[in-house]
């Protein structure tokens, strides 16, 4: 719990005071401070984030297409969010994490249009 909040205030602080130059390879911190400017509503900062992130690979490269894929949405661009979302359902499945392409389904049967083909 402790770390949560270590990182938590780290993500405030530099969402803040700067970017997360001083920590390029610290995911968790990138992808918080992905999620804290979804949350602030700060989308073309947040899609910045989730880009580098997407652009890796590894286990949690699915769950940072689908924070792009969000960022997308919810800054206006439907088709754009839409076509990610499913990428990262792609990977996901692909992993075996079905929880995550569960919570992709149901992100994409709330978008105009349904959901998963």
């Amino acid at each position: 719990m402790l770390s949560l909040l270590i990182n938590a205030v780290a993500v405030v602080y530099f969402a803040v005071f700067g970017p997360v130059e001083w920590a390029p390879a610290d995911t968790g911190i990138r992808f918080n401070l992905g999620r804290l400017l979804i949350a602030t509503r700060r989308y073309p900062e947040a899609i910045a984030q989730f880009e580098i992130l997407a652009g890796g690979t590894g286990p949690e490269q699915p769950r940072y297409v689908f924070g792009l894929a969000t960022a997308w949405v919810l800054s206006g661009d439907l088709d754009k969010g839409r076509r990610l979302a499913l990428d990262a359902r792609a990977l996901a499945a692909a992993r075996g994490q079905s929880d995550l392409v569960a919570a992709i389904d149901r992100d994409l049967a709330r978008l105009p249009g349904g959901g998963a083909p």
